[in-house]
């Protein structure tokens, strides 16, 4: 057995919140405003939406794979390709386990 604990995430939804009042002053100091989120699943975009300061829910079938978050917008009124992501999430179907 192994000792972590797998969460299957096969055919979950995902949802996104992007938390601004954490660390604000560095957000506000850098001119820092997310844009979009993207959701990456294997190396590819699989969905995109716009943030609008509310959570983003992504409805999506996940394959086993590696998933990860990017969030893009500005920082010092100039276009940053990104402004923050996540570490990635490996998605395992454990039905057949």
């Amino acid at each position: 057995l192994s000792r972590y604990r797998h969460v299957p995430l096969v055919g979950a939804s995902v949802s996104v919140r992007i938390g601004m009042e954490e660390r604000s002053s560095v957000w506000a100091h850098n001119e820092i405003t997310p844009q979009s989120i993207r959701l990456v699943h294997n190396g590819k975009i699989l969905a995109e939406q716009p943030y609008n300061g509310k959570p983003v829910d992504f409805s999506v079938s996940l394959v086993p794979g590696w998933l990860r978050v990017e969030v893009y917008g500005t920082a010092l009124d100039r276009p940053a390709d990104s402004i923050a992501l996540t570490s990635p999430i490996y998605s395992a179907d454990l039905r057949d386990e």
